[in-house]
């Protein structure tokens, strides 16, 4: 502001008289919700012009006076009280000379971070942030587009575990704010990760040790003889054969009674039991 002093001349029926006014400054006012206690910086062409810290409710507002007509382009990025940046919020505005410019319901784009930049498919990535209290925060995750909503605390803090199937490959992730006033904030800061293949778990197996009897089988002697064996053909040995074994076996009985080389059973062992082993001869 400023003011002038105007005299007019003296007459015969005028007095001097002095006029006082204020002309306006240009100034711009910048006013939007954060989150609580963030520290918000305000730049004009890359360069820092204003700051101010949010309220307990994440409200800030800020006037810059004495500011050039004409187009500014202005950007604000609020650092919250973990100590992460928002994304700048950018706008590009055109103030008139000695006209004050008020730009309010500033939403600031929520903080973003996560827990890993790289986890095995299967597990949870762990997605958290600060904006405005009793938010509802959206958080989006790319290359196959699925989405997730969560809310923030009176104190701006948000979190989300997500435990769903992701492919395996590179994707990133957003936020977005929707206040409880239902004012919408453009995209936060944009984070890579990478889903790799589950590993493939190793399978022990315990052998328990078991006791196996041993079972040996043994053959019982056959108690079928050969259709020789005893016939009277001289098979002395019972093996299916008539042969030089049955006739060493008869000459050991020779003139003897034995019932096994006596052939005719006449009592003895001689030629005509001789005879009948050559007629059943086999060799």
């Amino acid at each position: 502001m400023f003011g002038f002093l105007l005299t007019l001349p003296k007459d015969s029926w005028a007095q001097s008289v002095t006029v006082s006014a204020e002309v306006p400054d240009t100034t711009v006012t910048f006013s939007g919700v954060t989150s609580p206690g963030a520290f918000v910086t305000i730049l004009d062409n890359a360069t820092v012009v204003g700051t101010v810290t949010a309220d307990s409710n994440g409200g800030f507002t800020k006037t810059l006076s004495n500011q050039q007509s004409g187009t500014h382009s202005f950007g604000i990025t609020a650092q919250d009280l973990a100590g992460t940046t928002s994304i700048q919020y950018s706008f590009v505005v055109s103030l008139t000379f000695r006209t004050e410019t008020v730009i309010s319901n500033i939403v600031i784009p929520p903080t973003i971070g996560i827990d890993r930049a790289s986890f095995p498919a299967g597990e949870t990535l762990n997605i958290s942030g600060q904006t405005a209290p009793n938010a509802t925060v959206t958080v989006f995750i790319y290359s196959d587009l699925k989405t997730e909503t969560t809310t923030s605390g009176s104190d701006g803090k948000w979190t989300l575990a997500y435990g769903k199937e992701i492919e395996v490959g590179a994707h990133t992730t957003y936020a977005k704010t929707t206040t409880a006033g239902g004012l919408q904030s453009t995209s936060s800061k944009v984070l890579e990760f990478t889903v790799t293949a589950a590993p493939v778990s190793e399978t022990t197996q315990t052998v328990t040790p078991t006791t196996t009897a041993s079972v040996t089988t043994e053959t019982a002697p056959s108690t079928t003889q050969t259709a020789t064996c005893g016939s009277g053909k001289g098979d002395n040995n019972c093996d299916g054969k008539i042969n030089l074994t049955d006739f060493s076996i008869m000459l050991y009985d020779w003139n003897g009674g034995s019932g096994r080389s006596d052939l005719n059973k006449d009592g003895a062992v001689n030629l005509v039991d001789f005879s009948v082993m050559m007629y059943h001869w086999t060799g």
